[in-house]
């Protein structure tokens, strides 16, 4: 059992939590565009064997993405920043499932990152 008192003598960021829980994963692949809200977990990546893709536009990155997990069998992610570039995302991924004719093939997770 995990001691609270111990928990809390070391601050952990929303980066860091959202970079080990991807290591856990196994994903050590992610396509995105990089701004100012996600750039915490940004200056992660090197620490930690992550592969980044800089892509144009959001919406490549989450075809690039599900591109990579069709071809390889292996999970990659889609990530950017806050804003209009999550619904990018959520619009590349909402035109995939309508061409999969609904089957599920991968899933998509937007969330903020607090610094």
């Amino acid at each position: 059992m995990i001691e609270i008192k111990k928990v809390l003598e070391a601050p952990v960021t929303g980066a860091e939590i959202l970079i080990e829980t991807l290591m856990e994963e196994g994903i050590t692949t992610i396509f995105g565009l990089p701004g100012g809200a996600i750039s915490p977990v940004y200056d992660l990546f090197s620490d930690h064997g992550i592969t980044h893709y800089l892509v144009r536009h959001e919406q490549a990155a989450a075809h690039a993405a599900d591109g990579f997990y069709r071809a390889s069998g292996t999970i990659a992610v889609a990530m950017t920043t806050s804003g209009p570039a999550c619904l990018n995302l959520t619009t590349a991924s909402a035109s995939k499932v309508i061409l999969d004719a609904g089957t599920p093939s991968s899933l998509l997770y937007c969330l903020k990152v607090v610094p």
